[in-house]
Parts: structure tokens; C-alpha cells; sequence
């Protein structure tokens, strides 16, 4: 599972793969900047518990800089880290490890970018609008 990955081996991974990537079971996708880390991380949490309403997750599990959800229709687990830019906010990015490899990795990436950005975009909203 993914929680054996340390943290390390996840940047220099998220590193070596940029954009929308496939190789060995590993599904990677940029899901843009977000202005805040915290806001990162609550749209990540948000997505993938309103993924548990269309799908079977075992764990949703959340730290300082990343979401993980584990076991996802018992095929694949998923990570979205937010990690700290260069003075541009954080940078969200998703990790989809599947057990085998399948299309159906590319259509539950797809499905996590569109709740993502969705989240995203309602929380800076919110954002913005409590400072008026």
C-alpha cells in the first residue's frame, strides 16, 4: 500500500513524473495551485470523501501535507500531496497506485480531478468572500 512509501521516495517520484503520467501501475496528474495549504488539503480530504459516496474506500487518512485514500474499489489507493511553492501558493498533485493496470486508473483519475478543482474552487471562494 502506499503508506509504505516514504515520504522522500514520494517527492523525488512526484518529481521525476510531471504532468499526466502512466508508467508501472503509477497514475500521476498535477491538479494546479491552490492559494493555501490548508485549503489544499481540505479539498483534498473533500474529495475523496465525496468520492465515498459513489465508491467503496477502506481509509481516508490525512497529515500535515497529505490525503490518503486506501483501497479504492479494492484496486486502487490514491494520495493527493500539497506541497509548498515558490512563493505561488501550494501545488496539489495526485498519485494513483493500482494494483493492476487498468483504464479504469485514467477514469478515477479524471473523476478525482474534476471533485478536486470543484472543492478547490468552492473554498476559495468561501475564502474570498469572508474577507468583505
Amino acid at each position: 500500500m502506499i503508506r509504505s512509501v516514504s515520504s522522500s521516495a514520494l517527492c523525488a517520484f512526484v518529481l521525476t513524473v510531471p504532468g499526466h503520467s502512466s508508467a508501472a501501475n503509477w497514475t500521476v496528474a498535477d491538479l494546479g495551485r491552490v492559494d493555501r495549504n490548508n485549503h489544499c488539503l481540505q479539498a483534498a480530504s473533500d474529495t475523496f470523501h465525496h468520492l465515498l459516496a459513489e465508491v467503496r474506500i477502506t481509509a481516508i487518512r490525512r497529515n500535515d501535507w497529505v490525503v490518503y485514500a486506501d483501497n479504492i474499489n479494492a484496486r486502487h489507493d490514491a494520495v493527493i500531496t500539497c506541497t509548498f511553492g515558490d512563493n505561488r501558493g501550494t501545488r496539489a498533485t495526485l498519485l494513483i497506485h493500482t494494483k493492476v493496470q487498468s483504464v479504469r486508473a485514467t477514469m478515477l483519475r479524471r473523476r478525482i480531478e474534476q471533485i478536486f478543482t470543484a472543492n478547490a474552487r468552492r473554498i476559495r471562494k468561501e475564502w474570498v468572500e469572508s474577507f468583505k
